[in-house]
């Protein structure tokens, strides 16, 4: 029996919050014949309204990092993927899964950074609060999050995510990375959102001479919410 595991975009299972315009895709395969090799594959990625690639039928035996060819990818939108290959002997195997596009631009973050008021050589972490209310029923919840420093994020009192020292150390002059969290299961009619953000590599101490404020001088915080609501509409939360 011939079956299809570790279906992957970008490196991971089902991702949501992707940015790459081409995504590449991969996955393994396990059989109880021996010395099975795949012979062709077909991949499909579709929203809930339209196929946006079928590769169709693919004569190879390659099934790492193959790139995502389609139309152009739509922010903020959830693609089904599914898989289909057929090895030497012509048993088949099918494995779905699905991947969900970030903001995949600076400018669709309608969010301004937000800082505080401590003395920058007495700089505690800070914590921002942001209390919101649902006004009908969560069918999604997304937020999409950066900081100059180090965040942790708490929505009604419990954490969110698994991820630590995000956003991540990178040239904060040139790039800086942000992330999305699925927070549909912990969003309620009524809601706080606690954001602690502390120095990290952007302000803390760093390097062989122990200086701080490396790339800058007081840590921020972006952040914005999406809640889409079971008639379809929509609310943005900054």
């Amino acid at each position: 029996m011939l079956s299809i595991y570790d279906l992957e975009t970008e490196y991971r299972r089902d991702p949501v919050g992707i940015d790459e315009i081409c995504p590449a895709f991969s996955w393994k395969l396990k059989s109880t014949e021996k010395d099975i090799v795949q012979k062709n594959y077909r991949i499909i990625v579709s929203t809930d309204k339209k196929t946006v690639w079928d590769t169709g039928n693919v004569n190879t035996d390659c099934s790492l990092y193959i790139p995502y060819g389609g139309e152009a990818l739509i922010p903020k939108t959830r693609y089904n993927l599914r898989v289909e290959v057929t090895d030497q002997k012509g048993e088949c195997a099918a494995a779905e899964g699905f991947f969900e596009t970030g903001l995949m631009s600076y400018e669709n973050f309608r969010a301004d950074w937000i800082t505080h008021g401590f003395a920058d050589d007495l700089e505690p972490c800070a914590v921002f609060i942001k209390e919101f209310s649902a006004e009908k029923n969560v069918e999604g919840a997304r937020i999409y999050v950066s900081a100059l420093g180090l965040y942790e994020m708490k929505l009604n009192g419990k954490r969110v995510g698994d991820a630590r020292f995000t956003p991540g150390w990178t040239s904060y002059q040139r790039r800086l990375q942000y992330q999305t969290y699925d927070i549909t299961a912990q969003t309620g009619k009524n809601n706080r959102l606690e954001v602690t953000v502390g120095n990290g590599w952007y302000k803390g101490i760093l390097g062989f001479y122990g200086q701080g404020s490396c790339y800058g001088a007081r840590t921020a915080l972006i952040a914005q919410i999406e809640l889409t609501y079971d008639d379809g509409k929509t609310e943005l939360i900054l």
